[in-house]
């Protein structure tokens, strides 16, 4: 919702436990934080895309869930005293996230985005449950090997070197570490196709532009992919999509 308000100051909300405030609204970036305090009843806290001193902040120990998405942080030590902090999203930030380690009632941390190299400092946090860690610069997840009540990990566009899924805890029921497994035989000679198709793609139109056959060109594609179906005998999803834009592309050089 679009809204136009400037300033907080005009509200009295003393028993308000939620609040959620994005860049669209006209708030001052600069007095934000200092504006917040006044509910002292908060519970649950967003900003999205404000740029203050986030160190009024440190006050509102009765905070439960705190999302600071794309503020221009480059240190959270505000946050220290938050100790009742259970979800924290802190996505879009290049930030020093040492402290986070003193929130220990973690179960939900988000921090993509958040140029991190080490991951050390997660280790404290035993009751963490869901954790993304998705496009930053982790080569070893070694740390998070400890938190056993770590079900949920998104650490996909990474630098992680390849680990064995059978290293993590038991308890995960979701991961994406972005790393690939070896294809199997079959799946390496559908991806050959695929290139295969991929270079008959980017040809055909040409092919077709420099002769007046293209009609004959267009049936002797046809009859290439029909015969590579029947004999990979594989369903593979993007196998079908680039026979799929395949045929696509070949049904719109029939109609010029």
């Amino acid at each position: 919702m679009h809204c136009e308000i400037q300033s907080l100051k005009d509200f009295w909300l003393e028993n308000l436990e939620v609040l959620q405030v994005y860049n669209q609204t006209k708030l001052e970036s600069k007095t934000i934080a200092q504006e917040i305090l006044r509910f002292k009843k908060m519970k649950e806290l967003t900003l999205h895309k404000f740029t203050t001193d986030f160190s009024p902040l440190s006050k509102l120990i009765g905070l439960t869930k705190l999302s600071l998405w794309s503020c221009d942080l480059r240190n959270i030590e505000a946050l220290r005293p938050l100790i009742n902090l259970e979800e924290l999203c802190l996505n879009c930030n290049d930030i020093d996230i040492t402290t986070v380690q003193y929130l220990t009632n973690l179960t939900i941390l988000l921090l993509a985005c958040c140029n991190l190299v080490n991951i050390d400092v997660l280790r404290p946090l035993k009751k963490l449950e869901q954790l993304s860690i998705y496009n930053n610069k982790i080569v070893y997840l070694q740390p998070l090997m400890e938190l056993k009540q770590l079900s949920t990990l998104i650490a996909d566009r990474n630098k992680i070197i390849d680990i064995d899924s059978t290293q993590l805890h038991p308890n995960f029921n979701h991961f994406d570490l972005g790393v690939q497994e070896q294809p199997t035989q079959k799946e390496h000679q559908v991806a050959n196709i695929i290139k295969d198709i991929n270079k008959q793609i980017s040809s055909l139109k040409q092919i077709c532009k420099e002769s007046r056959r293209n009609k004959y060109q267009n049936i002797y594609f046809r009859q290439k992919i029909t015969q590579q179906l029947l004999q990979s005998n594989n369903n593979h999803e993007e196998f079908v999509a680039r026979v799929a834009i395949l045929f696509q592309k070949i049904n719109e050089l029939d109609c010029q």
